[in-house]
């Protein structure tokens, strides 16, 4: 257990050698509580990962209907510095698998998929599969392969190992 300044709590439990059990309470700070308050009572969701840099400014992804997010600016501590760095419509694929896709690649392997291409074996040749996009085996098959290895390359980043790894 450990204390900063009379207001942290810190409890490290090692589970092995490379990870641990963290519990950390902190007590909360005026600006901080502030800072919090803007967030209520709004429809918005803070997609992970929150990050901090070295200097404790913090970047996260705001979800929510754009009334909100302004409302949530308007109310914003003024002593609380905000950047915003992109406006736009969310996607939702954004931290799945299926986030590196482009909508073109992800028609490609639902489609592959609906037809029975990736079964073992084949019920669908990749003639198929390009007939039902209504484009060229050549152009069917490019999609397949980088849709293909844009999904290993994120899994393997994910999980570890290999190329990408």
């Amino acid at each position: 257990m450990g204390t900063r300044g009379g207001r942290s709590r810190l409890f490290n439990t090692p589970i092995d050698d490379d990870s641990a059990y963290v519990w950390a309470c902190e007590e909360t700070r005026p600006e901080t509580r502030a800072w919090r308050e803007a967030f209520a009572d709004r429809q918005l969701i803070v997609v992970p990962p929150v990050r901090f840099d070295d200097t404790a400014a913090m970047e996260m992804t705001i979800v929510g209907d754009g009334s909100d997010i302004s409302d949530l600016l308007e109310t914003m501590p003024s002593d609380v510095d905000v950047t915003v760095n992109e406006i736009g419509t969310y996607d939702r694929r954004g931290g799945t698998l299926a986030g590196t896709l482009t909508d073109r690649q992800l028609a490609a392997v639902s489609t592959a998929l609906e037809l029975g291409y990736y079964e073992v074996p084949r019920e669908a040749t990749l003639a198929d599969v390009a007939a039902e996009l209504e484009c060229a085996e050549s152009t069917a098959s490019e999609l397949l392969r980088r849709a293909e290895r844009d999904v290993l390359a994120r899994v393997l980043r994910r999980y570890g190992g290999g190329v990408g790894g």
